[in-house]
């Protein structure tokens, strides 16, 4: 009998450091209570909607259940139950998340984005970012060995994958959004020049540096544009299985971290060494393109602009000025004007958030658009705003929820 107590009070003590380890904090954004939610089904997938995106909501489950059709030969994992996808249109951005904890569940942003983003590079945004999202489920729900166990007897708790870098969580995704449609930021040329410039500059990011958190350039996409490219040059090293193999080995795993060790498995070398032979190919691939552009002679601009990061939106306001939209990761995001007769000489004109484009009027005006809040917090949308250059950093917002960028 003391032997039994002595068990059944381990277990208990078991049961509540796993239950404290599965402890979330609850999401605490206010949400539109006039809203009516509705529910569509298929043969894997649950996609909740607001009206009125029933029609979206219904292109979604198709383009779902295409993309299953897809992915799960590949990645060999069939979810146990459907998939609930989740459709928001409260915010002017583009973008998704997918968690296997404590269920399967996909949320979208169905706002496409800009012409000048990362994701700009897509066929149809919708077939992108749900074989992008889906590609995480199958991924990061694969479990088996004692967290297969755990999880059946104290509910899902336990997905040994999501302890994985994130250039590899990221970069399979990436590679698959690039793989299965006919787009992909594998395919965008934004993406390409950053890698290309990376190489040829010997300013490649340090693999300890990609294994962690990082304000490296380009910031958060610095896993997908490594990571993506990165698991392709593996995949036409060793085999499309590759992918599978790590999902399957890894999310059998009691104890994480072993990431090197994986690899030795799976390919005989280590992530480190692998990672080097990547980019010494990559050294060898861009400097046959760089040496193909100076063969055909090089035209080269004057650099006006110094700050780094992201400058768009240029305009003229008259034949002595530009102004344009500032993101350089140590100001606010803002409007400037750059004097062309002294490149080193800057004026903040107004912050701006979002990424804004401003227009100049006839009388001197300017105009922009900027992500505000409407309706009490409950939306983040694109509106226009007027900024006289005699108001210092003190824009007149024009409209209210227009969703005008």
């Amino acid at each position: 009998h003391a032997t039994s107590a002595g068990m059944a009070r381990t277990a208990a003590a078991i049961a509540c450091l796993l239950v404290l380890f599965a402890a979330f904090p609850a999401d605490a954004q206010q949400r539109d209570i006039t809203k009516r939610w509705k529910t569509v089904r298929s043969e894997h997938f649950e996609v909740n909607y607001p009206e009125p995106l029933a029609l979206v909501a219904r292109r979604v489950l198709w383009v779902a259940e295409r993309a299953h059709e897809k992915l799960e030969p590949l990645l060999g994992h069939e979810p146990r139950k459907r998939v609930q996808i989740v459709l928001n249109d409260d915010v002017d951005t583009a973008n998704g998340t997918a968690d296997v904890l404590p269920y399967n569940v996909v949320k979208l942003f169905v706002s496409a984005p800009d012409d000048l983003s990362v994701l700009s590079d897509f066929d149809d945004w919708l077939t992108v970012l749900v074989t992008h999202e889906h590609s995480h489920i199958l991924h990061l729900d694969n479990i088996g060995g004692l967290p297969r166990i755990v999880n059946h007897i104290f509910g899902k708790i336990w997905a040994p994958n999501l302890l994985q870098p994130r250039w590899i969580i990221e970069g399979i995704a990436t590679y698959y959004e690039s793989e299965l449609t006919a787009s992909g930021r594998l395919r965008s040329t934004i993406f390409e020049m950053y890698m290309r410039m990376a190489v040829l500059e010997d300013n490649v990011v340090h693999f300890d540096t990609l294994n962690n958190d990082t304000d490296y350039w380009p910031r958060g996409d610095i896993w997908y544009l490594y990571g993506s490219r990165f698991i392709k040059w593996m995949v036409d090293r060793y085999g499309e299985e590759i992918i599978p193999e790590m999902a399957h080995w890894y999310g059998r795993r009691a104890i994480p971290f072993s990431l090197n060790r994986m690899s030795k498995r799976l390919t005989g070398k280590t992530f480190d060494t692998l990672y080097k032979e990547w980019i010494a190919d990559m050294q060898v691939h861009y400097g046959d393109v760089a040496e193909s552009v100076r063969s055909q002679g090089l035209v080269e601009g004057r650099r006006l602009t110094f700050t780094g990061e992201t400058v768009r939106g240029l305009r003229f306001e008259d034949n002595e000025h530009l102004i344009y939209f500032a993101r350089d990761g140590r100001s606010d995001d803002q409007i400037r004007r750059h004097h062309l007769a002294d490149v080193n000489r800057l004026q903040r004109l107004v912050r701006a958030a979002g990424q804004s484009y401003p227009a100049v009027a006839q009388d001197g005006e300017i105009y922009l658009d900027s992500i505000d809040e409407y309706k009490v917090n409950l939306y983040n949308f694109y509106d226009l705003y007027r900024y006289e250059p005699t108001r210092v950093w003190k824009p007149e917002r024009h409209t209210k929820g227009l969703r005008a960028p």
